[in-house]
């Protein structure tokens, strides 16, 4: 740590089989035991005040990013909204849910914000609602529904898609606005509910998290936080985000770049693993993925 060698007894790794937990609830330490619970990395490096209590990711569209402890690179300028403090998940404030700029009469959305899992769930309710909006928005669009192994709802065009890139326009944005915060809202730009797959389809990757095990349940996945930069921050029970180019390496972030973002092929490990460990992790394209994955 900073140019210094040092020894301690820290203790991480998957927690899920382990017999004798101890005090600790070990599901909600995660693999790498990086949540906010007693027994993350994070905890135990607070403990030996080394660190803050703070954990950031950059997700790239391109298979790429990185991962920071601590809040020395925490940039300026981000959205910060709380979380719950009585939730061993980061559950946000109840949002109300817009699509193409127009409320949908989805109010008082809790959702959790949820790297392990690789694509956003949504209740049943509040997914067909959305679905269906996005199906009406693509009426007169030069776009068919198709079969695709890698996820239940495609759709294709005249040509095979190579890149989000080449689809994006003809979806609108999906939006949450948080209540109880200073207008702070997530934008879910088509790139971050779209993957194109190997045969040049265009796939929603919202999911039906009650078909999936979720319950109710609704979860920010990595689809929608690629192409930022996101902090959790234990120490004053919130979350941030901004948007970054998640190549670069932290200390030449500029955190006003964008570019188009080509979805991959994704294994679930979070939230949905805890409580549907069978689902979506199957595929071959799954696998594939999981083997390059943390």
């Amino acid at each position: 740590m900073n140019g210094s060698l040092i020894h301690l007894p820290l203790t991480f790794g998957c927690a899920y089989d382990l017999k004798n937990p101890g005090p600790y609830d070990p599901p909600a330490a995660g693999v790498l035991g990086l949540s906010n619970g007693k027994a993350s990395i994070l905890s135990q490096l607070r403990s030996f005040d080394l660190t803050r209590n703070v954990l950031g990711h950059c997700l790239s569209g391109k298979g790429g990013g990185f991962l920071f402890l601590g809040d020395d690179l925490v940039p300026s300028g981000m959205s910060w909204m709380p979380v719950s403090a009585n939730s061993k998940h980061y559950l946000s404030s109840p949002a109300e849910v817009f699509f193409d700029g127009k409320p949908t009469g989805i109010k008082d959305l809790k959702v959790v914000f949820d790297s392990g899992s690789s694509y956003t769930y949504f209740g049943f309710q509040v997914y067909e609602g959305v679905l269906t909006l996005v199906r009406k928005g693509l009426t007169k669009k030069p776009l068919d529904t198709v079969q695709d192994k890698a996820l239940p709802i495609c759709w294709k065009g005249t040509k095979p898609f190579k890149s989000v890139h080449d689809v994006k326009n003809y979806f609108s944005t999906l939006t949450l606005k948080f209540k109880d915060t200073q207008n702070i809202q997530l934008e879910l730009q088509p790139e971050a509910y779209l993957i194109v797959t190997e045969d040049g389809n265009a796939c929603f990757g919202i999911l039906n998290g009650t078909e999936a095990g979720l319950g109710d349940l609704n979860v920010i996945g990595d689809i929608s936080l690629i192409g930022k930069m996101v902090v959790y921050d234990n120490e004053k029970q919130r979350i941030g985000w901004i948007s970054a180019d998640c190549n670069r390496l932290p200390n030449s972030l500029d955190s006003n770049y964008k570019e188009d973002i080509q979805q991959p092929y994704a294994a679930n490990f979070g939230i949905l693993e805890e409580n549907h460990p069978k689902t979506q992790g199957s595929s071959e394209s799954n696998v594939r993925v999981r083997n390059r994955e943390l």
